[in-house]
């Protein structure tokens, strides 16, 4: 005897026999879809982002939301800032007060940006002579990095830096939360900019030196004058 189709055969079966046996079904494919390997997209690795911290006007009147302190100092003002990407932005000395971008700002005055510009402030100085017609840097230093690890570091102006024991020869360019960005002589930022993720060393200022990818560097800038 030829065997009865299935056709036939699931024709003869009741209502309830047809909707338990697509529950088995469906129950065995799930189970057959979760044992298989799932394929994932891969993450895209992390990038290191650049901004411009623009303060200061172009006319030399402080950019909205900042806030401007009388520092009764009088500098003198030489060359171009480090951190700045527009011309017009000079450094200014000495060095311990501070200041790692001055604008002009009215006859032998300047604003100034001391830090990474967290506060929105600024300080206003006395300039001994006229102002320097400053160029952008080449290379332009970043004024503040942010690292993977957590840690702030701001751009160094001066100052007496020791070195690794064991690197004599390196620079320090950023002062961190604990520690301080160190590189080679040669390196002109202190910071590894090869590729869309940038990196530095820190050195512990004792025996540890670490390589600490970069989240974000902020440069400095110059705003545009509001319109009257």
């Amino acid at each position: 005897m030829l065997p009865t189709p299935l056709s036939r055969r699931i024709a003869r079966w009741s209502p309830s026999a047809l909707l338990a046996a697509l529950v088995a079904l469906l129950g065995a494919l799930a189970t057959v879809l979760l044992a298989l390997p799932t394929v994932t997209a891969d993450a895209a690795p992390p990038q290191t982002t650049a901004s411009v911290v623009r303060p200061v006007t172009a006319d030399g009147t402080p950019a909205e939301g900042w806030t401007v302190e009388r520092l009764g100092v009088k500098v003198d003002c030489d060359g171009s800032a480090m951190p700045a990407v527009d011309g017009g932005i000079a450094a200014c000395f000495p060095t311990a007060v501070g200041l790692r971008a001055c604008w002009a700002s009215g006859p032998h005055h300047a604003l100034c940006l001391q830090d990474a510009g967290t506060e929105q402030k600024l300080v206003r100085v006395r300039v001994h002579g006229a102002f320097p017609t400053a160029t952008k840097p080449a290379v332009p230093e970043p004024l503040a990095l942010h690292l993977a690890d957590g840690q702030d570091c701001l751009l160094r102006i001066g100052g007496a830096w020791g070195a690794p024991k064991d690197h004599p020869n390196w620079i320090g360019h950023y002062s961190c939360t604990d520690g301080a960005v160190y590189a080679p002589a040669k390196s002109i930022t202190g910071i590894d900019q090869r590729g869309p993720v940038w990196k530095v060393k820190v050195w512990d200022g004792k025996k540890t030196i670490t390589k600490v990818r970069v989240v974000s560097a902020s440069f400095v800038g110059t705003a545009e004058t509001a319109p009257q």
